[in-house]
Formats: structure tokens, sequence, C-alpha cells
């Protein structure tokens, strides 16, 4: 769905006409809100654009990718993985193998150690969509399944009927699309959980980060 139909839609739902860039404001809202809740499937990204050099110290950026939301996973070249640390404790482990820190505020990250050749950074993350806008009505798609896009329809109508709208009739009806609304995220949530156990090979007994994702850790 374009914008635009999320907008007709939110209006249908909320049986009221939402002012234009209210509702985009709003949409972005409960976009971003979703979108942090988990470690959505369709959100996954892999960067590939970095290398880690012979020459690189612990003080040696790479910036992050421009649509970065949070990391996930890094590999340096093919089977070699590094881990989270702290930034503020990027100088405590500047001479330890198989780390890296990310530095949020300047949108780049640091390799910890050295390499003993150039090898691939396989970075891993969660990205950020695009965010709506009116001047991209027509022609801004929502990254989401289609079939979960209308989630953000009522969440949108149901923040305008529950506050900015609110009156006895908004007030019966916000309610309302707010369990409409949790009905459809119980319905995303079920089947990113399929897919990552189905990555798993269907198996609850995963590991690190793909049992994290589960709530099995």
């Amino acid at each position: 769905m374009t914008s635009q139909e999320l907008y007709t839609t939110a209006n249908d739902i909320a049986e009221d006409t939402i002012p234009e860039t209210l509702f985009y404001r709003l949409l972005n809202v409960a976009k971003n809100k979703r979108e942090d809740s988990r470690l959505w499937e369709f959100l996954k990204k892999m960067d590939s654009s970095k290398t880690a050099s012979v020459g690189d110290t612990w003080a040696t950026s790479k910036a992050l990718p421009t649509d970065f939301r949070r990391d996930y996973k890094m590999l340096v070249g093919t089977d070699i993985e590094y881990f989270p640390v702290p930034f503020e404790q990027r100088i405590v482990y500047k001479d330890a193998a198989r780390r890296y820190a990310l530095d949020l505020a300047n949108s780049v990250y640091y390799l910890t150690g050295s390499v003993s050749a150039a090898k691939t950074i396989y970075l891993f993350y969660i990205k950020t969509s695009p965010e709506f806008a009116v001047a991209t009505k027509e022609s801004e798609i929502c990254v989401w399944p289609d079939r979960f896009q209308p989630l953000l329809a009522f969440d949108v109508a149901a923040m305008f009927q529950g506050g900015v709208d609110y009156d006895d009739i908004s007030a019966r009806m916000s309610p309302f699309n707010r369990q409409m609304a949790k009905e459809l995220e119980a319905s995303m949530i079920q089947w990113n959980t399929d897919l990552q156990l189905r990555a798993m090979n269907n198996s609850f007994a995963g590991h690190g980060e793909a049992a994290a994702d589960l709530g099995l850790m």
C-alpha cells in the first residue's frame, strides 16, 4: 500500500477525516514504534561494503549503513564472528580480538585487535524504513508485508480517536481499533516467529542470538 492508501484506510476506520499532516506524523510514530519492538525478518539486511585491513587499529572507523537501526551480527571474513562491546569500553578492548563497538553519535563502528590479511566485513543489521511524508504519498510504498499494513492504519485511527478527536463516539471506537491492531500484531509476531524457527530447522533448541530473538534466553 502507498501512504495515500494507508491514509484512506485510516480515515475509513476512524469514520472521520484525519488532518493530512497530522496523519503522516502519527503514521511515522506508529511505524517506528512497531519496528523497534523486535527483530523483524523483513527488516534484516547485510552490509558487505567495508573491509578490515592489515593496517587498521582500534581507532580506525568504518561507516555504518545510512539505513542502520541496530546491529544484529558481524562476521569478518566468512567464518570469524565478532562480538559487540560497549562504546565506552572500546579502549579497554582495543587489543582484544574479535570485538567491535558502535559509535552511534557519529554513525561509525570500530573493530578491535588486528587481522593478518584484508577481509570483508559482513555486518548484519536491522534497517530503518523510509519515513512517510505528504510529498511522497502517491509513491512511497510501505515495506511491510501487504497483509499486515492495515495494522498501521488501525494504530493511527486509535491514536487520533483516543486523543486528538476525543469525544463520546471516538472514545468507544478507539479501544476497538486498538484491539484490532493487537490481533493483527499477534498474527504478525507469529509469522515472524515461524520464519525464525524455520531458519533453525523448526527447532526450539537454538542458542545465542537466534534463541534470544524468540525469548529463549
